[in-house]
């Protein structure tokens, strides 16, 4: 379930889109970061929430997930857009998910150590795709 969280602000403007959801309802999910079965993540959804305007650019979220039935894994991060059709991550470092990535041994990763591993799962999806196909509909 995605709820909403409050909008922060540095000084008086919105450094960045506030991240509106946060995966609380779904269980942890341990992942072994270098298992070569990687996780096989489908489009949940896209969402804008602001759009293009005179001193802002179009920006939204995202939430992937892998649904497998015993063990259901979500990513979910804000997106921007930065250029007409170009999106990026608004913070690679801000992708929230209820995956704990571990090692060999089962030691749960650091949070820096993790992202990288979370990041190269992002790298892999089609979402800036589903993202360019939103914005083209609207």
């Amino acid at each position: 379930m995605l709820t909403r969280l409050q909008t922060t602000k540095v000084g008086t403007l919105p450094i960045v889109p506030p991240a509106p959801w946060a995966l609380h309802e779904w269980p942890t999910v341990f992942w072994q970061a270098n298992s070569k079965r990687k996780p096989r993540f489908v489009h949940l959804g896209t969402r804008v929430t602001s759009t293009r305007g005179l001193s802002r650019p179009c920006s939204g979220h995202t939430i992937w997930g892998n649904m497998s039935g015993t063990a259901d894994a979500g990513i979910a991060w804000d997106w921007i857009e930065i250029g007409l059709g170009v999106v990026a991550m608004v913070d690679p470092m801000g992708v929230t998910t209820n995956m704990q990535l571990v090692n060999r041994d089962g030691v749960v990763l650091a949070a820096s150590e993790a992202a990288l591993h979370i990041n190269q799962f992002v790298r892999r999806l089609p979402w800036q795709d589903e993202v360019r196909r939103l914005l083209q509909a609207s």
